[in-house]
């Protein structure tokens, strides 16, 4: 079998965690068939490399600007962009002759965002299999439209009406449809979309190293909680350090990691001697020091998250979670079992689980271990087996 994958970016280029989920799909499919990944590039109008074996086509979009710098844009801009992201006639046709040459006997289209929204119908027209990823709610909120300085807005806009029935009918030939959460699945089929395509729930795959360190792990005085994501409004980033400040005790420090829009802003006004910034992560082997350095892992989400990486990661490293209670992130975890989860945007119900955790300070490691187990159902051998049998039924 021959397998496509198309995304918005592909590493070394990444800014979120489905860029290495693709990844990660892609090197599990390869051991069972030949695999092409479709992706953006900006150097060239199309470039054609084999990186770790598998076939790499990068396509200029040619849009007015490169989607990876978006969020600086006005209005006006972000408008033109979309608008021709929608409509990249130019770009599918691109992609429909690479198809064409390549002949895949499945297409995993995944964050589309940057690309062309033309590609579900230029796969339909060439009776192609077609199995799109939930990655996120690009299709119905393609900027946290829906969110307001932590507050959740119900009423549509004109434009993002428009934009997501747009949306509807062009991602309305697909043959089945993945969210890796309950929820985001959800959410789509209550604005209409996918009402035709096989629907499945299937959680992430995890790749991760069998010593994890656990049994090297030291308690330190300080209890050690981390933030590792986008460092944005929506991720309730803002709200995790305030949050943090008028929380008083000395055994606990917060460290950051990540880069975002918010990120200069908050390293300038934060004074709080136990908050720490350390930047991006540029090299996936450092997720190991940092794990191993931290007590729980904090995802404080004011909007809508889908299945966080980041919850996969720490517990893959024995580190237990708290969660807010904003989108799917909640079906992660098993509450007082591998984590606990708060009122998303509650300062005192936050700060009630950092008592609860200082006070079962020894539970952590409990917790950790717990997660580990949790997510062992799955590693990438097993997702790639469940992803081929939902292959081999939508060809019967």
């Amino acid at each position: 079998m021959k397998y496509c994958l198309i995304n918005n970016l592909y590493p070394p280029y990444s800014i979120g965690g489905a860029e290495r989920i693709v990844q990660l799909i892609a090197k599990g499919l390869k051991s069972k068939g030949e695999v092409v990944v479709i992706t953006t590039g900006f150097d060239k109008d199309i470039q054609i490399n084999t990186e770790e074996d598998i076939k790499v086509y990068r396509l200029n979009p040619k849009n007015i600007f490169p989607y990876t710098e978006l969020g600086g844009q006005s209005i006006f801009k972000k408008i033109l962009w979309h608008y021709f992201d929608l409509y990249n006639f130019k770009l599918a046709k691109k992609v429909e002759k690479i198809l064409s040459d390549e002949k895949p006997d499945f297409v995993f289209t995944h964050n589309l965002k940057g690309f062309s929204y033309q590609l579900p119908k230029i796969i339909s027209k060439l009776k192609i299999k077609h199995l799109h990823y939930l990655h996120d709610y690009q299709l119905i909120d393609p900027h946290g439209s829906l969110f307001r300085k932590g507050r959740r807005i119900e009423k549509l806009s004109i434009i993002l009406k428009i934009y997501k029935n747009v949306c509807k009918k062009l991602f309305s030939g697909i043959n089945c449809v993945i969210s890796p959460s309950r929820f985001a699945l959800e959410k789509h089929q209550q604005y209409g979309f996918f009402p035709s395509a096989t629907k499945v729930v299937l959680p992430n795959p995890i790749s991760f190293d069998q010593d994890s360190g656990l049994s090297k792990k030291t308690i330190t005085e300080k209890i050690r909680l981390l933030y590792l994501g986008q460092i944005e409004e929506q991720k309730g980033v803002r709200f995790l350090i305030e949050s943090f400040n008028k929380y008083p005790k000395e055994n606990f420090e917060l460290t950051l990691v990540g880069d975002g829009s918010l990120l200069n802003e908050l390293k300038k006004n934060t004074t709080d001697p136990r908050i720490k910034f350390s930047g991006k992560v540029s090299q996936r082997h450092q997720l190991k020091n940092i794990f191993f350095n931290t007590d729980i892992t904090i995802i404080p989400s004011l909007w809508w998250e889908n299945s966080p990486t980041v919850v996969y990661e720490s517990y893959s490293y024995g580190v237990p979670v708290l969660v807010s209670d904003s989108g799917g992130s909640k079906e992660l975890v098993k509450d007082n079992k591998t984590g606990y989860i708060f009122k998303s945007g509650d300062i005192s119900d936050f700060t009630r689980y950092l008592d609860k955790i200082s006070q079962n300070r020894q539970n952590l490691a409990e917790l950790g271990v717990s997660g580990r187990q949790f997510i062992q159902e799955y590693q990438l051998e097993s997702y790639i087996r469940r992803l081929l049998d939902l292959c081999q039924n939508l060809k019967t």
